[in-house]
């Protein structure tokens, strides 16, 4: 990946390979999760043939995981939430999209994500700083000041 100028200077990043093929849904620990790690997770699961759960989530992600069903659900993707867990059903078709969705910073890329691989556009409401928003507007996206 080539560095983009004033992007990124002191934040951790990633050459992410994403490689699409019949993975079944399962359990995946999750307990030391982040909010942005969930919901990139969750947005995986998406694409995934079967139920994927993500157990063991700390109280304070088990209620950012309660928060995502209905944001999922607007993006067509079937999930429930627990005490602990989410679970994320899908049949390995994209999901259907169309949806404006207004998530925090941190999960604001994987709904990004979600829309390239949904049947439909996304649309992402944030607040990203201005860094981030060159950043994922290098990457192909199209983030506009709010």
């Amino acid at each position: 990946m080539r560095p983009i100028a004033g992007v990124g200077e002191g934040e951790p990043m990633a050459d992410l390979r994403l490689i699409a093929g019949p993975m079944p849904g399962g359990e995946v620990a999750a307990g030391d999760l982040t909010q942005g790690e969930l919901a990139l997770a969750a947005v995986a699961a998406a694409r995934t043939p079967g139920t994927t759960t993500l157990r063991g989530l700390a109280p304070g992600l088990a209620r950012t995981a309660t928060a995502l069903v209905p944001v999922l659900a607007a993006c067509g993707v079937s999930a429930t939430a627990g005490a602990d867990v989410l679970a994320v059903t899908a049949d390995g078709r994209p999901p259907a999209g169309g949806a404006t969705v207004t998530v925090g910073a941190e999960m604001a890329p994987a709904f990004l994500a979600l829309g390239t691989a949904a049947a439909r556009p996304i649309a992402v409401r944030t607040d990203l700083g201005p860094n981030a928003a060159r950043l994922l507007n290098a990457l192909g996206a199209a983030v506009t000041p709010g």
